[in-house]
């Protein structure tokens, strides 16, 4: 058995199976695990893992969580009795939850998640490091890499359903002066306070970026015209109540906001120009927040149907 029961009641603590260990389980343990290698993905070698236990040692419920608290899997009835495993190591790839219905083959059971625990732990390495790198480390958003790639997607879905999708671009006014006045480490704090007020007062589809310096992206899904004023209104007045202390000092910003709604023939580069025009138009009279119109036809300039107080 290459598991071993830890100090709590009911974990244990999974080994990784030797070659020699896996092939005492028969050819069929060796052919899975060929599949196992084949799948990339932490979801699709959760699958391929789920249905083998289900086979071959019993398992009739399974629950995977991840390092983040997140379950990953989650196969099976309610679990009366259980048992919790989890991958040795520093840094714990995750915990499996196993069903124990005293139909388990333990031992079965100890040397296939063995088995997969490497493969498991690399998988979710790489998907951390791709989080990772698709992550703005300063305010946890998504970075101008995942901004294109998202766009990209939400395009497609406005093309093909016609779903209503709105861009709004928010820059901070004048930080080149709070830089100057305040320090780096002052314009950092008011970038992550910008960051946290994104995430705790937008809906749960919206997405987030940073895009580059003091500016930033928000992606409204099924948000038309009406909702772009209102979205744009709101983010703004909660962006400029924050107060914000950096050492000795008191900072309070104000935001420009520039907002575009995708009409037909858009691309997410069009998009994102015209929202971006909106807020430099908007930081010239921070009075009032534009929306731009769809694009302008051959010979017919854009119009700004929304206008503000």
């Amino acid at each position: 058995m290459v598991a071993k029961r830890q100090a709590e009641p009911d974990v244990w603590v999974i080994e990784e199976t030797g070659a020699d260990e896996l092939l005492s389980l028969g050819t069929e343990a060796v052919a899975w695990l060929l599949t196992l290698q084949r799948a990339t993905t932490v979801d699709e070698r959760l699958g391929v893992l789920t249905d083998w236990l289900a086979a071959q040692a019993g398992v009739s419920a399974l629950r995977f969580i991840d390092q983040a608290g997140q379950v990953r899997a989650d196969a099976g009835p309610e679990m009366a009795a259980c048992s919790w495993w989890r991958i040795a190591g520093a840094e714990a790839a995750g915990v499996f939850q196993i069903g124990d219905d005293g139909a388990v083959d333990v031992n079965k059971l100890s040397l296939v998640l063995g088995a997969v625990a490497p493969l498991l732990r690399g998988a979710l390495a790489y998907e951390c490091a791709v989080r990772r790198a698709r992550r703005d480390p300063l305010t946890g958003l998504q970075n101008r890499t995942a901004m294109a790639e998202a766009l990209a997607a939400e395009m497609d879905l406005v093309v093909r359903h016609e779903a209503p999708l709105t861009l709004l671009v928010i820059d901070v006014d004048h930080f080149k002066t709070i830089n100057d006045c305040f320090g780096h480490r002052a314009g950092d704090a008011v970038l992550r306070q910008i960051g946290e007020r994104l995430k705790a007062h937008s809906r749960t589809g919206d997405l987030l970026f940073r895009y580059a310096g003091d500016e930033f992206v928000v992606a409204l899904r099924q948000t038309d015209e009406a909702g772009a004023e209102q979205a744009a209104r709101r983010l703004r007045h909660l962006i400029e109540r924050a107060v914000i202390q950096h050492e000795d000092h008191i900072i309070r910003v104000s935001v420009s906001v520039g907002a575009a709604c995708a009409a037909a023939g858009d691309t997410a580069e069009a998009l994102f120009e015209r929202a971006d025009q909106a807020m430099y138009r908007d930081k010239a009279d921070a009075t009032r927040i534009r929306l731009a119109a769809g694009p302008a036809r051959a010979a017919e300039p854009p119009s700004y149907g929304i206008h503000g107080q």
